[in-house]
């Protein structure tokens, strides 16, 4: 339990902390939130490439994925 909390202390409250103090200006925001779209569509590409392929998460023989 312990461990769990401070995981989630650590995903959704320091890293958004740290990350907003290192902004200094617009410039800033641009390159992080950009980053941020740049990941959301490698990950949408690759998602939609191991759909297409029937490649990816597999335990057993099944698919694990929780979309597709």
């Amino acid at each position: 339990a312990l461990p769990g909390l401070v995981r989630y202390l650590q995903v959704f409250v320091l890293v958004p902390i740290a990350v907003f103090l290192l902004l200094r200006d617009a410039h800033g925001f641009r390159i992080v939130a950009g980053s941020l779209v740049v990941l959301a569509v490698v990950q949408g590409v690759t998602g939609v490439h191991q759909y297409v392929t029937g490649t990816g998460a597999s335990y057993m023989g099944e698919d694990i994925r929780a979309v597709g």
